[in-house]
């Protein structure tokens, strides 16, 4: 993925109500595939 890309990726994720810290683990898990940094769903 390019800069803009990303940017807009995260821009993205951040209009979506995601945290700063959701974000960065998600990221993480996109690129270590380490399943602590997997996004979970919200507890209803």
């Amino acid at each position: 993925m390019e800069t803009q890309e990303t940017t807009r990726f995260i821009l993205g994720l951040r209009l979506a109500g995601w945290s700063d810290r959701e974000i960065n683990d998600f990221i993480l898990y996109i690129a270590l595939g380490d399943e602590k940094y997997r996004p979970r769903p919200d507890a209803e």
